[in-house]
């Protein structure tokens, strides 16, 4: 791993990310704040500095321009980390409980995780949400959803990424990007890995990030791309959102099979 970006907003003095790394991931972290905020941060990493209210489309654009061909991890500034016990894939136990915080080896263990697949088919891969229920595989890449922690592989991705129309990140006020960011990867015959055994946890809705700009209007314009691009995957369950996420249905592995059958100029016909 090259790099970590955590995005950061409104959140100066609780970086809860950041503050459980341990040193050795500390030195890659890069920050990405906004001026207005520049002169809050007090941190012992790199800074990359954006201009005010952007929007995180935009924010997550510049970070993946700024990441280049590099391995590099994006993470949302208040996530926590959290392993699951081994026993759930057939093997001893390694925990008195279903799952705990990480510890120092586990970050090492998971980002090493992560480079070893990014070494593969694998363009993006990441952890997935704590609260789910435990998967029969430690890891599968038959899929998609990964939203808050996510690595890359910019050597593959950089190229593919400047095939993307990605004129909308200019909207201030639009989200959902990241859905259409794991869309836009499959619909191109790329891999997306998740790995059950490495989990984060996080509060949806806290104050301060994507919560000081995200509303409905903006979920539903982001949506309205998604859906404008990716209709026959992507099906919109509930006009309500909850903590400020829309309720969808989405065939990732549909879509990735279908990648492997057909021309990319038929998912926009």
């Amino acid at each position: 791993m090259d790099k970590i970006y955590i995005p950061t907003l409104g959140r100066h003095d609780n970086q809860i990310t950041y503050n459980a790394l341990p040193d050795k991931w500390k030195k890659l972290v890069i920050m990405v704040v906004q001026k207005k905020e520049e002169h809050l941060y007090e941190y012992d990493c790199e800074y990359l500095v954006v201009d005010n209210d952007i929007g995180i489309a935009k924010t997550r654009d510049i970070i993946h321009r700024h990441g280049g061909i590099s391995k590099y991890f994006i993470v949302d500034d208040d996530l926590k980390f959290v392993r699951r016990n081994a026993k759930y894939y057939g093997d001893v136990s390694n925990m008195e409980m279903s799952k705990r915080d990480f510890i120092d080896n586990d970050y090492d263990e998971m980002i090493e995780s992560i480079d070893e697949k990014l070494d593969g088919n694998v363009v993006l891969v990441g952890p997935r949400l704590a609260f789910m229920p435990p998967a029969q595989e430690r890891y599968w890449d038959t899929g998609g959803g990964q939203y808050n922690a996510y690595a890359l592989n910019g050597e593959v991705f950089s190229k593919l990424y400047e095939e993307i129309d990605w004129s909308w990140v200019e909207d201030t006020t639009i989200v959902c990007e990241d859905i259409l960011l794991n869309l836009e990867i499959l619909s191109r015959g790329y891999k997306i890995g998740k790995f059950d055994e490495f989990l984060y946890d996080t509060k949806f809705g806290s104050d301060g990030g994507c919560s000081t700009f995200r509303t409905d209007n903006s979920i539903l314009t982001g949506m309205n791309i998604v859906k404008e691009r990716f209709g026959n995957y992507v099906t919109v369950l509930s006009e309500e959102h909850k903590q400020g996420q829309p309720k969808v249905r989405i065939q990732w592995k549909k879509l990735y099979m279908d990648s492997q059958k057909a021309n990319i100029k038929e998912f926009y016909m």
